[in-house]
């Protein structure tokens, strides 16, 4: 009975070693992707698509390319998985400024939104973007990944203000109108040096043809 005894305990502190040894393992490894798509990230601003390689990526990481192949198996999985991991991080500092108890304004996300895709982390997307047009296999990841992000902001938009959840449908296709005339807007100041006092006559355009769509909202009139 002793010796059963004896052996439950010892299982029972192999079991919590392993527990601990697999959360480590589990901690490191996540450290490690981190470091991977974060270089990925800083490559594609810097270099652009076609100058980053997964040799360039590791060694600024400081990571063997073995272990990056154990967790992306190839450039277009690492640089997809890269803008992703920044898109999630937006959206979820995005959340942070949200003041649904106060209530927040449609004007203050339009903003908000506009500033994140004037920044870094737009530019590493729009590389991606230009190189999807002759890679088909990076294309369908981009896609998935965008379809992913703006479903991440429609969510936030449903929400922050109830009311436009009678109609989801129509809320997903405003919201991708809305983001695909917010991204031509960023294109502008991005990559054509435009100044933001030029989009501003654009975005408050875009503002007051969303007041009046917000005032059908609930009419019925879904977006075909």
């Amino acid at each position: 009975m002793q010796a059963v005894g004896v052996r439950a305990l010892q299982d029972t502190e192999v079991g919590c070693l392993a527990e601990v040894y697999l959360g480590r393992q589990e901690e490191k490894s996540e450290q490690t992707k981190a470091k991977l798509l974060a270089a990925a990230h800083d490559l594609l601003v810097e270099e652009g698509y076609h100058r980053t390689s997964t040799a360039a990526v590791c060694r600024r990481a400081g990571i063997a390319r073995g272990t990056m192949l154990h967790h992306y198996p190839n450039k277009d999985a690492l640089v997809i998985a890269a803008m992703e991991d920044n898109m999630t991080r937006q959206a979820t500092a995005f959340m942070k400024t949200i003041r649904f108890d106060k209530g927040t304004t449609i004007k203050e996300i339009i903003y908000d939104v506009f500033d994140v895709m004037c920044g870094r982390s737009f530019i590493a997307g729009i590389e991606i973007a230009i190189a999807s047009r002759t890679e088909p296999a990076l294309g369908k990841m981009y896609g998935v990944a965008m379809d992913r992000f703006e479903e991440q902001i429609a969510w936030i938009v449903k929400m922050t203000f109830p009311k436009w959840q009678v109609d989801y449908d129509k809320l997903r296709c405003v919201t991708g109108l809305v983001m695909r005339s917010l991204v031509g807007l960023a294109m502008d100041v991005v990559i054509l040096n435009r100044s933001r006092e030029d989009a501003q006559v654009y975005l408050d355009m875009l503002l007051h043809w969303i007041q009046l769509d917000n005032a059908e909202m609930g009419k019925g009139r879904g977006c075909k």
